[in-house]
């Protein structure tokens, strides 16, 4: 599959590249932030999900 399709593979690899950045980041801001600061940003992200959330189609249209 992916020696037929070129653009399979870019998007592959774009996927990978992706994840992999993400995971660096994420190992960079676990072991080089206190604990507190990592409490701080989890209950800041989750404020924000549940936020989100709570939000309709036509508030979400307009903050775009």
């Amino acid at each position: 599959m992916l020696s037929e399709s070129i653009d399979v593979c870019f998007q592959l690899m774009a996927a990978m590249s992706q994840k992999i950045h993400w995971l660096v980041n994420e190992v960079n801001r676990l072991s080089l932030h206190d604990a507190i600061f990592r409490l701080v940003t989890f209950l800041l992200e989750k404020k924000y999900y549940l936020y989100i959330e709570i939000l309709d189609v036509e508030q979400l249209k307009n903050i775009i």
